[in-house]
């Protein structure tokens, strides 16, 4: 066989193979397209109140405290008491998980009702923490603001499984360990027998800029929606059947777009920020947010400020999320 004919059948055994692997990245990881998008929501009067909640809470993580991490410990203990007291507000029973540190500095632990005799925990959470030199206004003071107003909205119980928030810190630098805020509350939720039957893991929601397109990184780009208006959900394959019901029942409601994708965490970018320890261990964990950097390139920079969260989205995010969640969610 001559060198021609063999660089020939290698090229095309290798982009035979290439087209298998990508179709089956595609087929195992995007869930069943939605239809039809849903149609701008008339319901921004009725979500007001969530929504200047959802400022204020921001306004006060981002620019108020600031960049808050271990590089300024006062403000990160300042955003724990901050969410502390709001969980607290809304009625909730609230707990600080303590790390061994010699400080006050915690996970902020908040229950909706008693899980008792047995009953399963979904647990929701979210990092209250900034990057180092960052306010952290998408990343993550919209996220662990969303997840107060998610909380306030579910207030009062009644869902099939009890009902738990987790406002962690160390979720964007490692603790000296080498692991994160989530990891240290959920071994020790997991290592005194809570039977947590699934985690929704809260990222950054403030980014909703419409037909703008996103700077998805490839093979993502061949596979997601370029526009920037959707709703993102990520999970393992563990927790793929829970997320297509999560997303079916998002998308029931009419609010937002929803897209999803499921995998293991070495598929490329599947892991980005906290993605890859969260498919690593635990309960089966849904990740829900926009795409972060790939919407809004300031997040996790020095620019990345209140100003330019859209709390608008946000508000409709919330919403949708909490009835996904509500008293007739059977994950």
């Amino acid at each position: 066989m001559t060198l021609a004919k063999i660089t020939t059948k290698v090229a095309l055994t290798c982009a035979a193979f290439g087209a298998v692997a990508w179709g089956g990245l595609r087929f195992s990881t995007r869930l069943p397209d939605a239809g039809p998008r849903p149609k701008p929501s008339d319901d921004a009067e009725s979500n007001l109140p969530i929504e200047l909640a959802l400022q204020r809470h921001v306004q006060r993580l981002a620019d108020g405290i600031g960049e808050r991490n271990d590089r300024k410990p006062e403000a990160l203990q300042e955003a724990c008491d901050y969410v502390a007291d709001e969980f607290g507000r809304a009625g909730l029973r609230v707990t600080v998980d303590r790390y061994d540190i010699g400080r006050a500095l915690g996970n902020v632990v908040a229950d909706v009702d008693e899980p008792r005799g047995g009953r399963e925990i979904l647990l929701v959470s979210a990092p209250y923490d900034s990057p180092a030199g960052s306010p952290g206004a998408e990343s993550s003071a919209s996220a662990v603001a969303a997840m107060i107003e998610v909380a306030r909205l579910l207030r009062n119980g009644g869902q099939p499984r009890a009902l738990r928030f987790l406002a962690y810190a160390y979720g964007h630098q490692p603790m000296e360990d080498g692991s994160n805020g989530r990891r240290f509350s959920l071994r020790r939720m997991l290592g005194r027998g809570d039977e947590i039957g699934l985690e929704l893991q809260l990222e950054s929601l403030g980014a909703w800029n419409g037909p703008r397109p996103q700077n998805l990184p490839f093979p993502w780009s061949t596979i997601l929606p370029s526009r920037s208006d959707y709703l993102l959900l990520c999970g393992g394959f563990d927790a793929r059947a829970p997320l297509l019901e999560f997303a079916t029942r998002m998308r029931a409601q009419g609010r937002i777009p929803v897209e999803g994708i499921s995998g293991p965490a070495f598929w490329p970018a599947l892991g980005f920020s906290d993605r890859v320890s969260v498919l690593e261990q635990g309960p089966p964990c849904i990740v829900a947010g926009d795409t972060g950097r790939w919407r809004h390139p300031d997040a996790g920079g020095a620019m990345d400020r209140a100003e330019a969260i859209d709390s608008q989205g946000m508000a409709r995010a919330v919403v949708a999320i909490a009835g996904a969640i509500g008293p007739r969610l059977e994950l």
